[in-house]
């Protein structure tokens, strides 16, 4: 199971899960972590929260801990 967390600084969880700058997920059957770039959707006009879903989802991911995800996403 695939779990992401939102960061913009690959240290500390940001505050917000659509327009953060990457998002670190833990990859718990294979014991790894990578870095997902979600920059493009930073600075998206509209529809980050529902974009940077559909990234983590394409990525395997199956949970996400966020300290607050808006309604669309």
């Amino acid at each position: 199971m695939k779990i992401a967390i939102p960061t913009n600084d690959k240290e500390k969880v940001s505050e917000i899960f659509g327009r953060t700058g990457f998002f670190v997920v833990f990859d718990l059957e294979n014991n790894t972590t990578e870095f997902i770039n979600n920059e493009v959707n930073l600075n998206a006009e509209q529809g980050a929260g529902i974009q940077s879903a559909s990234l983590l989802v394409k990525n395997g991911v199956m949970v996400v801990l966020a300290p607050h995800v808006g309604p669309k996403a």
